[in-house]
């Protein structure tokens, strides 16, 4: 998806005609927003896997192209990064950002924006995500389910995937379960 160069890289053992990038499905990194950060993405995809806090939660990434630069990001050892135009950047999902499901392939305006005291050990960290008014509505794909811990666990009520053979609301079938490996 975003490119990494323009030019033949070094270690190619074959020719790449003019015009052609590399393409990646990498992340660039992770937004890791302070009070007032804002980005301007397109959200792509979605993604769930067991929470690193709570194994037993579903955590939802969201990846984006980025429009701009995105700063500030981690990159996948935690050093600060700045992620460039093109390239894809992951945003964790909290409930703040509920808007960004319905806005996919569409250019949108994110930014954190305080928080809110809802009675509970830590604030809600508040987003608000901004678009075009003409921007097309189309649902965020959940593309990828790599739970183990979590399976079971609900996701965010805007999410859903398919149920798989074996879990709770899954039609009956005659095929076997499906291995653990990503789909």
């Amino acid at each position: 998806m975003a490119k990494k160069n323009d030019t033949q890289a070094e270690s190619s053992r074959f020719t790449v005609p003019e015009g052609f990038e590399e393409q990646t499905s990498d992340l660039a990194g992770t937004w890791a927003p302070e009070d007032g950060d804002s980005a301007e993405l397109i959200p792509l995809y979605a993604s769930v896997s067991d929470s690193s806090v709570e194994p037993t939660k579903p955590s939802v990434l969201i990846t984006c192209k980025a429009c701009k630069p995105v700063k500030p990001c981690k990159n996948r050892d935690g050093e600060p990064v700045t992620v460039a135009p093109n390239d894809l950047v992951g945003i964790w999902y909290k409930a703040g950002m509920k808007a960004i499901i319905e806005l996919a392939n569409s250019r949108i305006l994110i930014g954190r924006d305080g928080e809110l005291d809802t009675g509970k050990p830590s604030a809600m960290v508040v987003f608000r995500v901004y678009a075009s008014r003409t921007a097309p509505r189309a649902p965020l794909e959940l593309r990828n389910d790599w739970r183990k811990q979590s399976r079971n666990a609900p996701l965010p009520a805007a999410f859903s995937l398919p149920a798989r053979a074996g879990s709770p609301g899954a039609a009956a079938t005659s095929e076997p379960e499906d291995s653990d490996e990503p789909f």
